[in-house]
Formats: C-alpha cells, structure tokens, sequence
C-alpha cells in the first residue's frame, strides 16, 4: 500500500499550522513518522515540496529529539492505573522499551502506551488526568 504525496503534504501543512512537531502515524496500512525538524532543509516528497522544514522518518528510527516523549494522541493522559494505583512511571525509575507509561482516554477508550525506547525518567510534564493533544511533551527521559 501506499500514501500519496499530496496526502502527507496536507498532513505536514496541518502540523505546521497546529504547531505539531511530530505525529506517529498508520494509514491504509503503512506506518510513518513525521517530524518537523527546523534544522533539516525543506524536502521533496514525491515530486510536492513541503513549505516548512520537516523531515520523514521511518517508524523504526528514533526522533530527533529523543528525550523528551509526546502524546501520540489527543485525550485524557491518565499517568496511573486507577486512582488509587501508584503511577506507571515516576521520576529516576529506569524505562525499558515497551514499558507502559501512561494511558489515554478518548471517547470513552482506553489506549495505553509504551515506551519505544529504554531510558532513565528524568522529568514528569503534565498532572494526572489533564487533557493532551498530539505532540503534547509529557515525559523527559535521558538515554
């Protein structure tokens, strides 16, 4: 399968505009990441050039900024199981890839996340419960 270059033209476009600097995503079954670095130089996707300087990366690469962890999605961040449950993370515990960190509800679902990378929590940036929207930083974590 494939996106067309136009599509992920008007994805990049609507980051720009939302101040979106990465987004995480599955379409028509291809996964791809997309992040606005203003070091890269505006690049050529299929023939379309982008109008901000942004950068496509395959999912498996880490983002350029690598310590800082984002909402993938918009929603309730719930940084504990259930209220009275200690935290899935807190500050100084050593992350391993695949760990969940955190859940997010939206429409009444619950997705939980893990983490892509291990890594030691340096920081915690949200309370429990406040509603996130994509790129929102949440956790930094060192390497």
């Amino acid at each position: 399968m494939t996106v067309e270059a136009a599509h992920l033209t008007s994805i990049m476009e609507w980051m720009s505009a939302k101040g979106v600097k990465e987004l995480d995503l599955t379409e028509n079954g291809v996964r791809f990441q997309i992040v606005r670095d203003e070091s890269v130089p505006p690049v050529t996707v299929g023939g379309a050039s982008t109008k901000d300087q942004q950068s496509i990366l395959p999912a498996s690469k880490p983002a350029p900024d690598n310590l800082t962890i984002k909402a993938e999605m918009s929603g309730l961040c719930h940084l504990k199981p259930n209220p009275a449950s200690a935290p899935f993370v807190q500050v100084g515990d050593t992350i391993s890839a695949g760990q969940t960190l955190y859940v997010i509800e939206a429409m009444k679902v619950m997705t939980s996340v893990s983490a892509k990378a291990a890594g030691t929590l340096e920081e915690i940036l949200i309370t429990n419960g406040v509603q996130v929207d994509p790129g929102t930083p949440l956790f930094r974590i060192s390497a």
